[in-house]
């Protein structure tokens, strides 16, 4: 017989589902406010290789490609540093090498492979997402432990 009332299945709290997903090899994090997710932090790498390709076409010149090519490094390098997260600063190295190639060393987008020399550029680029990577934890200062902040305003306010 039909009541009219649907049964409907229990929902799983958000700790639940992230129990049963790291059971199952789920390498998905909940969401908790310290880091931004993958598709915001390649979203920012994307407009940060887009507006450096366009500053760097316009102040570098095209005779010289190392000064462009120190130019692209640097953002890949402090985009990495700065998200510290390894799949985006890779795909952001990745597109930068693509606006590279296509802007920066051609002209109109045309991409060309020149064996070596963009096996090199690519790995360079790499390098230098790794590095921000390495580089971006160590630059986070430590924070002061409640008990020593907590003493020396103890101290000050008393004197002694």
């Amino acid at each position: 017989m039909y009541c009219g009332a649907a049964i409907r299945p229990r929902r799983d709290s958000t700790r639940e589902k992230t129990v049963q997903a790291a059971s199952h090899g789920d390498r998905r994090t909940p969401v908790d406010g310290t880091r931004a997710p993958f598709g915001i932090n390649l979203a920012v790498g994307s407009t940060l290789m887009v507006g450096t390709t366009m500053i760097t076409a316009a102040f570098f010149p095209g005779a010289d490609p190392t000064a462009r090519l120190v130019a692209v490094c640097a953002v890949v390098g402090g985009h990495a540093a700065t998200v510290a997260d390894a799949p985006a600063s890779l795909v952001t190295a990745g597109l930068g090498y693509l606006l590279f190639t296509g802007f920066l060393v051609n002209r109109y987008g045309d991409l060309t492979w020149d064996g070596t020399t963009s096996a090199w550029l690519l790995a360079v680029l790499s390098l230098w997402s790794v590095w921000g990577l390495d580089s971006g934890g160590s630059a986070t200062p430590e924070p002061a432990s409640p008990s020593t902040t907590s003493s020396a305003t103890w101290s000050s306010i008393t004197g002694r």
